[in-house]
């Protein structure tokens, strides 16, 4: 929108409608603005394998979810490698249930809900 009330700048519909068209203008590139940071965050999150509440929630102590190449973080949110299917609309499985993670947790030492287990030792 910005793009055609910008081409209309010298004609007498812009002159006429001047105070609605330049607030349209200014909001929009104000939400282009915004569109453009949630989409940077999103792909931060993506490229790093987490989710915004793992992002936020994470502590010390707490069995890690993301792997360790970017590909592969890719790999777990879009169910591909490829780059051009990643920004393709698809119908496609993710390649994780969530059981792999629950097998990983309890082989790593941690419960279900990825919180490191105290080992106690009876023979000591």
């Amino acid at each position: 929108m910005t793009a055609t009330i910008i081409s209309i700048w010298h004609h007498h519909a812009y002159k006429q409608h001047e105070q609605e068209l330049r607030f349209l203008l200014i909001l929009d590139i104000v939400l282009g603005l915004v569109l453009v940071c949630f989409n940077g965050w999103n792909w931060f999150l993506a490229v790093n394998g987490k989710t915004s509440i793992e992002w936020w929630t994470s502590e010390k102590g707490e069995a890690e979810l993301s792997f360790d190449q970017k590909s592969d973080n890719l790999f777990r949110v879009f169910g591909t490698h490829k780059f051009l299917r990643i920004l393709s609309p698809s119908l496609r499985n993710v390649p994780f249930t969530g059981l792999e993670w629950s097998f990983n947790f309890k082989d790593s030492g941690f419960d279900c809900n990825g919180k490191r287990v105290k080992v106690i030792d009876e023979e000591a």
